[in-house]
């Protein structure tokens, strides 16, 4: 007679199912079966909006890979410009091409690699720990922060990036484990492609580079049986090959943005050098009392710093590489905080690489238990699920906040009606390519995508002049979009609403055509 099965035999069968239906669950709770549909809104529509360009002009346009353009077309006049690398955005058109432009299908692409990220982890935590739930706690763990929460359905590189960096955590594991070069080789290739979407991704590849160096120079061992690198003559290539594509990429970047579109995105670093006492002290108010605590609760923060402390006060009982990352990831972090200090506060996307610490502190911490603290190690998962219960209440409300709150007003004052007019543009006889003037959009993208319209916003310049329109007339532009009724009242517009063709809910168009 069989033997029936109890409930851990059961778990440990379909552990893998049930870790992804914990995440499907989770996705629901943040209401993702209503967030997958929605166009660019919320917290840095902006960013959103520039995203879907450039996949935009690829569907549209037919566009070479190295060729990316967006709909602001700047002053080449062609749009041209690059960002990110743009794998993502050549993929969302080319399928864009066979569906039409949905943003679920963009949407819904950064999801999937988040969740394969989280798998990957959880399959390398398994190996690890020797314990399902652990392998699946910590993974969960990373879907509870509001902000790596809110952007795992939506439409910027900082996501994928570091989705793809774990999965490189995932082939190191491989390599150490075996010391086979095809391992690094597949890890290195991995770390490639995260660095090329976000270049803060590299912080996993550059604690790796310096372990490599530390170990080849003879300085420290970080394993007693055998080398980590076993032939580094053979490791060094791949971590070679890194660095020159990525080196050759920028310097591609720079040659193409030069000679199309250069001042839109931001190609180098925002130092704390080049501030202010005054500004410093600003950032650091905004961070302490408002955009820190949308990485996690406040409670659970101090909890993962206790951790991080502990796995140094501990050196002798800690895994050696593990104390290493846990060091010289600190480290990287706190550099990244002094290049980017002016955009930290206020653009909660540039903190999501560097979650790789959150996360490797906590599982070098929960290596620490297994090892050294067996009993915690076994009943401390049931705190750990407690701890995760709240931080997924909390981020329910915080994306509830983004999607409901006053993140959202300045989509519903200015944005909301676009998306709708493209029909009703085609219809006054404008084309996709008839340049055209939206204001009131401080954004590069935002109103020009969501009518999918060439030309320009009110980015960078200021519309309360007649010099503005006039500049852009002289440019070619044939119409202007108006969003804001009450802009109409202002002396500087009534030289150019002479001829209004259209109202559509809450924007008016004129026709520019003949006016000098």
């Amino acid at each position: 007679m069989a033997k029936p099965y109890n409930f851990h035999s059961i778990f440990l069968h379909l552990s893998d199912v049930i870790f992804v239906i914990l995440l499907l669950v989770l996705a629901y709770i943040y209401d993702f079966n209503h967030v997958l549909f929605l166009e660019p809104q919320s917290v840095h529509m902006w960013r959103q909006s520039d995203c879907l360009s450039f996949a935009l002009n690829y569907s549209k346009e037919n566009r070479g890979f190295f060729e990316p353009a967006i709909n602001f077309v700047g002053v080449s006049g062609n749009g041209q410009t690059i960002s990110d690398f743009p794998l993502l955005y050549y993929i969302v058109g080319k399928i864009w091409q066979i569906t039409g432009q949905h943003e679920f299908v963009f949407r819904g692409l950064v999801l999937s690699i988040f969740f394969t990220a989280l798998f990957f982890l959880y399959r390398t935590l398994v190996k690890l720990f020797d314990d399902r739930l652990w392998a699946m706690l910590i993974p969960l763990m990373m879907f509870t922060s509001p902000v790596l929460s809110y952007y795992s359905s939506s439409f910027l590189m900082e996501i994928p990036a570091l989705s793809i960096a774990i999965i490189g955590w995932y082939f190191f594991y491989k390599y150490y484990q075996t010391s086979q070069n095809k391992w690094l080789w597949i890890t290195m290739l991995v770390f490639t492609v995260a660095g090329l979407l976000k270049v803060s991704s590299m912080l996993s590849y550059f604690a790796l580079l310096g372990l490599f160096l530390i170990e080849w120079l003879k300085l420290f061992t970080f394993r007693k049986d055998r080398p980590v690198f076993p032939e580094p003559r053979k490791a060094i290539f791949p971590f070679l090959i890194v660095l020159a594509t990525i080196a050759a990429w920028f310097t591609f970047v720079t040659h193409y943005n030069n000679a199309h579109n250069r001042d839109f995105f931001l190609v180098g670093i925002l130092p704390i050098w080049e501030m202010t006492a005054a500004e410093i002290q600003e950032k650091f108010h905004a961070i302490s009392t408002h955009w820190i605590f949308h990485n996690f609760p406040g409670y659970f923060q101090v909890i993962v710093v206790a951790f991080w402390a502990t796995m140094l006060a501990l050196p002798k009982k800690n895994n050696r590489i593990f104390y290493y990352l846990n060091l010289v990831l600190a480290v990287g972090v706190v550099m990244y905080l002094l290049l980017f200090f002016q955009v930290v506060a206020g653009h909660d996307y540039y903190w999501i690489n560097l979650y790789i610490l959150l996360l490797l502190t906590t599982v070098s911490f929960v290596y620490f238990l297994k090892n050294n603290l067996q009993f915690a190690f076994k009943w401390g998962k049931i705190a750990f699920v407690v701890l995760l219960v709240f931080n997924v209440i909390y981020t329910h409300k915080k994306i509830d906040e983004r999607y409901h709150g006053a993140y959202m007003e300045y989509y519903n004052l200015y944005m909301k009606d676009l998306s709708s007019m493209k029909e009703y543009n085609r219809k006054l006889g404008i084309q996709r390519d008839d340049l055209v003037i939206s204001i009131p959009d401080g954004t590069i993208n935002a109103s020009l995508y969501l009518m999918d319209q060439k030309g320009w916003s009110t980015y960078g310049s200021n519309f309360e002049t007649e010099d503005f329109y006039r500049n852009y007339i002289s440019r070619g532009a044939k119409y202007l979009f108006v969003s804001d009724t009450a802009l109409l009242r202002k002396d500087y517009l009534k030289p150019f609403i002479k001829n209004k063709i259209g109202d559509y809910k809450s924007v008016s168009v004129f026709d520019l055509k003949g006016i000098n």
